[in-house]
């Protein structure tokens, strides 16, 4: 049987994929042996996809500037090193930190694997992440319920001592998270059948828990339920229907909004918060530190590409607090307008189809990663940078779709 470049790099992609998802942190963290080995085979498969005779190149002028455009930039910040750095940083250790932007090589990849076999693998991606969240959920349970470590890496990650008000360990989540909940939500209001109905709505309300349980972020909640609701209102055939129930619904939410619950959870968001105010408080301050540094040094370039935690007195603070802000403070608006530009053609793209389910795909992970990177998970976390090629893969597809429909 001949194996094509084709089938090679598709495997490849998988092997990436799997690697990002810290499978190989059992005994031990390996997330930074994983990365190399991503990058490493990150750029096989680009080449790959470059010296195939046959690939599909689509027409779309953001995307190549995006990719070209970021690249340059990096260099740029890296060169600026030499004659000044913010946090001491040399620009080996600064390769060594941007090296997942590479990732953003295998966006065309991703689209070619799209365009090829959109059905079998999305579908394939997307049950991966999910089996994958279920397993760090049960290893959560074993450990915070029953003191039963069967992946110690795991936690070590992120440290022992990660822990919210309940005390229990946290474990992140991963960067498919979005793709997931969006593919599922938009499946769970398109299905006419109630089997398949129940099935996603389960699926639907487990990555609830684990957002709330294992993870306990409020901000992906928070992001949840915003892109549930946009997916509802656009999967809806009858918008006046869609409308009213949307009437209904914010009367709904202003009922809970009197539970006790809801009010501790909104609470939560407050530096006076018993269980979560030093949290709020500490991003408080670190993003005033940042930004009085970016202030005193380019508006425009940002004071350059910084270690994440970084002293003032006696505190640290981290920039990887701040989401997707602290880019203003590293890369200056320019890099800052540079780095949102995939979720911004995402929206303008997916808003184009939103009547069919990968335009609607598009917008809903879109605005799920521009949510959740103001929100302190910044999407170019070396965590949840592999989402990005996801991104501009379908922004690819999508928009050959149309173009193609066009030509026909």
């Amino acid at each position: 049987m001949k194996i094509s470049f084709f089938s090679i790099y598709e495997f490849l992609l998988y092997v990436i994929i799997i690697l990002n998802l810290e499978v190989l942190s059992i005994v031990s963290n390996l997330d930074n042996v994983s990365q190399t080995i991503s990058v490493v085979l990150t750029f096989v498969v680009f080449l790959l996809y470059i010296i195939q005779k046959n690939k599909i190149v689509p027409n779309e002028f953001t995307v190549y500037f995006y990719s070209i455009s970021i690249f340059a930039y990096l260099a740029f910040e890296i060169i600026r090193l030499r004659y000044s750095s913010f946090s001491g940083l040399k620009i080996t250790s600064a390769l060594s930190l941007e090296k997942n932007f590479s990732y953003i090589l295998l966006a065309m990849p991703v689209f070619e694997l799209l365009e090829q076999k959109k059905k079998s693998f999305l579908r394939n991606v997307v049950y991966i992440g999910l089996i994958i969240l279920v397993v760090r959920c049960i290893v959560w349970l074993l450990y915070n319920k029953f003191g039963i470590n069967v992946m110690p890496g795991l936690f070590e990650v992120r440290g022992y001592n990660w822990t919210h008000g309940d005390g229990y360990v946290r474990l992140t989540g991963t960067f498919l998270d979005g793709l997931i909940f969006t593919f599922f939500g938009i499946k769970l209001f398109k299905t006419k059948s109630y089997q398949e109905g129940l099935y996603y709505g389960l699926i639907t309300v487990f990555l609830f828990f684990y957002a709330y349980a294992v993870y306990s972020s409020r901000s992906q909640l928070v992001c949840y339920a915003i892109t549930i609701l946009i997916i509802y209102i656009w999967s809806s055939k009858n918008k006046l229907h869609t409308i009213f129930n949307c009437f209904i619904g914010l009367i709904l939410v202003l009922l809970i909004l009197q539970f006790p619950i809801t009010k501790n959870f909104i609470a939560s968001f407050s530096s006076n918060d018993v269980t979560y105010g030093e949290g709020t408080m500490v991003r408080i301050f670190g993003s005033k530190f940042y930004q009085n540094e970016w202030e005193n040094s380019s508006i425009l370039f940002g004071f350059g590409i910084a270690e994440d935690g970084n002293y003032f007195g006696n505190t640290q603070y981290f920039l990887s607090d701040l989401g997707i802000i602290s880019y203003i403070f590293e890369f200056g608006i320019i890099g800052f307008i540079l780095t949102i530009l995939p979720m911004m053609q995402g929206l303008i793209v997916g808003i184009k189809s939103i009547k069919n389910e990968d335009g609607l795909l598009l917008f809903s992970l879109s605005i799920y990663t521009l949510l959740t990177s103001f929100m302190s998970q910044n999407v170019y976390d070396y965590i949840r940078i592999l989402i990005i090629p996801f991104i501009l893969g379908i922004i690819l597809f999508v928009k050959y779709q149309k173009d193609t429909k066009k030509e026909l």
